[in-house]
């Protein structure tokens, strides 16, 4: 179905989620066209539909290669000395084209060959693998390929492997949706297990304490419920959820299907220095002496005019408030001593807040 397919090299892929697959074709070595082609797939009638394709113009030798992200959402493209990621949940696929990788240069010192890019492969752990294009014996790696942009943390040459690779990469397909339970290409009757639950997150916004979520649950989960530590919860299967301050969060998923659920936790941690400059304001906020035995003191300096009472908020390893203590503050400026009698030792997060609720500090201290 489509346009006529380039005669070359290529690689394809279904997508993790199982309702995707694409394909990279170039044409011939050098300036080449690389047409991506991503076609709607129906897992119950086999049936590819609704196709996107596009070309764009980029060196090639030896091929590129392909692979989805974990959540289905972004396709990576690699070419010969560039490596590229689309956003699929954009109706114009092509228009999100970024570039979050060029060839560094490196050469294997022992055989002095190229580590380009070529093949590539979604691994178990969330992670994709990129071969290189000639015979040398590494992989480079996407270490967050659910995140966007540069922060997928492309790592070039990062694997070292025992012997010559050959310009390949193992072909996993992905194991983890299970049958379409009650559809009508479920002829054999066969269940799916219980899910398996499993997620990853990425730290959109440090400042705002935002958190995206992705579900990575094996086995056709049909449902999910997220507890994020804080009192909060989320239905959603990716949500992307804002903490109201620093701290440690343990976050639990419970993802459900006909058959059973299962749940996994994990731990936030929102993991910040003991001195921090107000945004846009040129103030200093910090605690010492850090490490400290019993007492701390808080000094803030050029806080925003507006601000004449402030409260410090001292929180546990889980998230919990331990101490709150007022603060008085004159001309921008605050000096307090706080007590930590009678609190384990430990790591501590603490908040400065104006009256208001505004922000103005964060930071951590460790009580010996």
């Amino acid at each position: 179905m489509g346009e006529p397919v380039l005669t070359g090299s290529f690689q394809s892929s279904f997508s993790p989620d199982g309702t995707k697959y694409a394909r990279i074709d170039i044409k011939y070595a050098g300036e080449s066209e690389h047409r991506v082609t991503i076609y709607d797939f129906d897992r119950c009638t086999g049936e590819f539909t609704s196709f996107t394709s596009f070309t764009f113009i980029d060196l090639a030798f030896g091929g590129g290669g392909l692979a989805f992200s974990e959540n289905s959402r972004f396709l990576y493209v690699t070419s010969w000395f560039n490596v590229y990621q689309f956003d699929l949940n954009v109706s114009n696929v092509e228009a999100t084209k970024i570039k979050i990788a060029e060839y560094d240069g490196f050469e294997d010192p022992i055989y002095d060959l190229n580590t380009d890019f070529k093949l590539a492969q979604l691994g178990p752990n969330g992670k994709i693998y990129i071969a290189c294009g000639t015979n040398a014996n590494y992989l480079h790696v996407i270490h967050t390929p659910n995140n966007q942009g540069l922060a997928c943390n492309v790592e070039q040459h990062a694997l070292e492997l025992a012997a010559l690779n050959d310009r390949s990469i193992p072909n996993f397909p992905y194991y983890g949706l299970g049958p379409l339970d009650g559809s009508a290409c479920d002829t054999l009757g066969i269940d799916n297990p219980p899910p398996q639950a499993a997620f990853s997150y990425v730290i959109e916004d440090s400042t705002a304490f935002q958190v995206a979520f992705y579900d990575g649950t094996l086995f056709s989960p049909e449902s999910w419920y997220w507890e994020f530590g804080d009192g909060q919860s989320s239905t959603e299967r990716f949500p992307v959820h804002e903490y109201a301050e620093a701290g440690v969060y343990e976050v639990c998923l419970t993802a459900s299907n006909q058959t059973g659920s299962d749940t996994v936790c994990d731990t936030v941690r929102f993991v910040v220095s003991g001195s921090l400059p107000v945004v846009g304001s040129g103030a200093e906020v910090r605690v010492f002496p850090n490490p400290a035995s019993s007492v701390v003191t808080l000094s803030a300096h050029g806080l925003p005019g507006g601000v004449r009472a402030a409260e410090v908020v001292l929180y546990d390893a889980l998230g919990r408030a331990v101490l709150r203590q007022r603060v008085v503050v004159r001309n921008g400026e605050a000096l307090q001593r706080i007590s930590l009698a009678g609190l384990p030792s430990g790591v501590y997060f603490w908040a400065l807040r104006a009256g208001s609720g505004e922000g103005v500090g964060m930071g951590r201290v460790v009580k010996r």
